[in-house]
């Protein structure tokens, strides 16, 4: 009579056993899933007699999608300076606008004229607005982004004024 040789590594009684191994681990795994699918899908909790659920409002805060647009001219070379006199023509212009009477602005693009000064300029008027901020007229919190307008003149100045939402 012979005798099997035992490699190691084949032994035939292993490969079916751990096959049988992770088909099992696999069902668990899958009566796992089941198990948390059937739970996640619950039924619905029933209402309180006598109430019936009240929508909340909704939430509408934000920016106006449309800017109220003002294009003057100005003393760009006061603004770029700070003067006095050039920060208050921008300011009783602006408060002229019956538009923002009683609103609040949220953010100015401010455009300057002319290529090399255009940014010192709107900046200058935003310090303007600013100022109109502290005295509590519509710009109180407000963001302000100076830009350069390649198409104007030096004495012209834009704001793009978008208000917040009522």
């Amino acid at each position: 009579m012979r005798r099997r040789r035992n490699v190691p590594g084949k032994d035939p009684g292993n490969l079916v056993f751990g096959t049988i191994g992770w088909l099992f681990a696999d069902l668990m795994l899958a009566l796992a899933m089941a198990f948390l699918v059937a739970t996640t899908f619950g039924q619905s909790v029933p209402a309180k007699a006598g109430r019936s659920p009240t929508p909340s409002p909704t939430f509408r805060k934000g920016l106006e999608s449309d800017p109220v647009t003002i294009t003057m001219r100005v003393d760009w070379q006061g603004l770029m300076s700070e003067k006095t006199s050039a920060k208050a023509e921008v300011q009783k212009k602006v408060r002229a606008t019956a538009s923002l009477n009683g609103r609040q602005a949220g953010l100015v693009l401010s455009f300057g004229g002319g290529l090399e000064n255009g940014t010192r300029i709107a900046r200058g008027a935003d310090a303007a607005l600013r100022e109109l901020g502290d005295q509590r007229f519509v710009f109180q919190g407000t963001v302000y982004r100076p830009f350069v307008s390649f198409n104007s003149a030096p004495e012209t100045l834009t704001l793009d004024i978008y208000l917040l939402r009522q």
